[in-house]
């Protein structure tokens, strides 16, 4: 029932919207509905024409997309300055006997140091090494800090740190052809407010 009440009531507006044959809707005239037609604007005859006419083929055409096409979104990394990491080891097949006895200098490496200080990191010598790789890492395990060194310790800057984080570090020696010679070795570094 409630569904013819609904039809008739359709019917009632679709007929009181419809226009009587003695209505007649509004209409503009032909002229009206064609485009402005430019006119021309006098110039002395003497001023010759600094205009260059555009060909036909030169005017611009609109491109439409197809109806079927979306936008699609990719995402644009900030520009933020990076750390380039060490590279994967590649260490020999068999590794020398001196990579038995390379490890930290626990005697000489500042564990724990204060805020503002620059920390000490000490390792042992390892036999036919032309420098050792020392990196440091952030809390999260980014590395923060690398440096090629000859010596066997080694001061790091003290503005690499900061309070209530916890830091690491790692150096592995690389021999006479570029070669990673030993598996890294390294410990944590906590710096701590003084009292």
């Amino acid at each position: 029932m409630k569904f013819i009440a609904f039809l008739l009531g359709v019917v009632i507006v679709v007929a009181a919207c419809s226009p009587t044959a003695e209505e007649t809707l509004p209409t503009l005239a032909p002229e009206a509905l064609a485009s402005p037609q430019p006119t021309a604007v006098d110039t002395p005859a003497e001023a010759p024409s600094t205009a260059t006419p555009v060909p036909p083929s030169a005017t611009p055409t609109r491109f439409e997309l197809p109806p079927t096409w979306t936008p699609t979104f990719t995402h644009t990394p900030s520009l933020t300055p990076s750390f380039t990491p060490s590279p994967e080891p590649v260490l020999p097949p068999t590794l020398p006997a001196t990579c038995n006895t390379f490890a930290v200098d626990r005697e000489r490496s500042n564990r724990t140091f204060n805020v503002g200080a620059s920390p000490v990191v000490a390792w042992t010598e390892a036999e036919g090494t032309l420098y050792y790789r020392l990196t440091v890492f952030n809390d999260i395990g980014a590395p923060i800090f690398e440096e090629l060194v000859t010596e066997t310790q080694y001061a790091l800057p003290a503005d690499l740190f900061e309070e209530g984080r916890r830091y690491g570090w790692q150096v592995h020696p690389v021999d006479q052809a570029g070669i990673q010679m030993c598996y890294n070795r390294g410990a944590e570094l906590i710096p701590i407010v003084p009292r």
